[in-house]
């Protein structure tokens, strides 16, 4: 459906049904949208891609091995918050 400024994400119109994995694969995601998590990059002057631990619940830099966490669905990318 679209929304006065394109279309509205997350909705379902009546003729559509959510896909049943969504819950399973939002937990390998943290949450976080996947298309999201394939341009997101660590803030290390590497820029390196993120991966997700889902066992410590963080986004891990690929080359410095920050962990940065994830707060209310939202990656806090701050090399001060870093873990």
């Amino acid at each position: 459906m679209l929304g006065r400024h394109g279309p509205r994400l997350g909705h379902v119109s009546d003729n559509e049904t959510r896909d049943d994995t969504s819950d399973t694969a939002s937990d390998n995601t943290l949450g976080l949208d996947p298309l999201l998590l394939e341009i997101l990059a660590c803030p290390c002057p590497a820029h390196a891609p993120l991966r997700v631990d889902i066992d410590r619940q963080l986004l891990v830099c690929t080359e410095c091995g920050r962990g940065f966490p994830v707060r209310e669905g939202i990656p806090v990318m701050l090399l001060d918050e870093a873990v």
